[in-house]
């Protein structure tokens, strides 16, 4: 009597291997994504017009009690590894303009922003 054989085919569990594991790279290359971006953002000044840049201002500008309501010009005006100075022209809410000059720059190895504003 022959042996009986059973095709193989794959089943659920195969598909289910194969997504998790798709699942897994993606979320560890993500995770490497991220990891990189915020250790090169610790490692340099941000630029006049970043996200990092306005939510410093954004500090700045509750700390002095203004309410500007749109940035209208950012310029950066010098830039080298150790400093970023820049000027920026913002409407404020209650009417005029208030104008920022700002600078963030390396205090030992801490990113330290100062500030003259003028309405």
């Amino acid at each position: 009597m022959a042996a009986e054989t059973k095709p193989s085919v794959a089943g659920p569990s195969s598909w289910m291997r194969l997504i998790r594991i798709a699942s897994y790279v993606i979320a560890g290359l993500s995770l490497l994504l991220t990891v990189g971006l915020w250790l090169s953002n610790m490692n340099t000044l941000p630029l006049c017009d970043s996200q990092r840049a306005k939510d410093s201002l954004s500090n700045v500008f509750k700390a002095n009690k203004l309410n500007p309501t749109r940035y209208d010009e950012i310029k950066t005006l010098a830039k080298s590894d150790q400093e970023v100075r820049c000027n920026a022209t913002l409407p404020l809410s209650e009417g005029g303009t208030v104008r920022v000059d700002y600078r963030f720059f390396w205090e030992e190895s801490t990113v330290k922003i100062e500030y003259t504003l003028r309405r």
